[in-house]
């Protein structure tokens, strides 16, 4: 796994953890995304995967349902943002 300055920049600023955006990477549902990239979406079926023994951590990852990285075709991040949510500066 490999996040980009800009991914870790935008992970930052949208109080996003490390260890969310993992848990995304590893057990996130994956869709086509424009330009080549793949969207990978924290959704339920993701959580319960990622936290299948331990309830302490499926209650964490809930907060951050809907929550997706952008990956290029290498499988680098290039960004992490929450779904719906429009950040105007």
């Amino acid at each position: 796994m490999h996040l980009t300055l800009h991914a870790t920049t935008r992970s930052a600023q949208r109080g996003v953890p490390l260890e969310i955006v993992k848990a995304i990477y590893w057990y996130g549902h994956e869709q086509r995304a424009p330009g080549y990239a793949t969207r990978v979406t924290l959704d339920l079926n993701a959580i319960h995967l990622a936290a299948a023994d331990a309830s302490e951590l499926c209650r964490k990852l809930e907060r951050y349902q809907g929550t997706y990285l952008v990956l290029t075709d290498d499988q680098r991040i290039i960004t992490v943002a929450h779904h719906g949510a429009r950040l105007f500066h």
